[in-house]
């Protein structure tokens, strides 16, 4: 698969996860939501990795690299930031039942940081 094709599957898969981010808000589903704005950012964010022709296969080293854009630039200072928290809020929503329930504020505000997120990886 060429760079240019990795780079827009992955984004067709962000866009994909987005538009469900925003559908689980409109359903209650905001645990939902949740997980799928960082799914939205996650592919995102591999989209940028992959345009810039650099490989990342799990979700730390993808971070990683990340921290590293941030870094070295292209990124804004807290990008790496916004995406670890993501991750953090994806996996309490997946694994941690106790928690109890999501609210729509909750949702919402996860799918604001992944929308800045992403604009952040297209800037890219």
């Amino acid at each position: 698969m060429s760079r240019r094709s990795e780079a827009a599957a992955y984004w067709e898969r962000s866009d994909h996860a987005l538009e469900w981010a925003r559908k689980f808000i409109g359903l209650g589903e905001h645990a939902k939501s949740v997980q799928d704005s960082y799914n939205a950012a996650f592919y995102a964010a591999k989209a940028a990795l992959a345009q810039l022709n650099i490989k990342s296969k799990y979700h730390t080293s993808v971070m990683n690299r990340v921290t590293s854009l941030v870094r070295d630039g292209p990124l804004a200072s807290g990008t790496d930031d916004t995406l670890a928290a993501l991750f953090a809020l994806r996996n309490d929503a997946a694994y941690r039942v106790a928690r109890g329930d999501w609210t729509e504020s909750e949702a919402t505000q996860s799918l604001e940081m992944a929308e800045r997120f992403i604009g952040e990886m297209k800037s890219i």
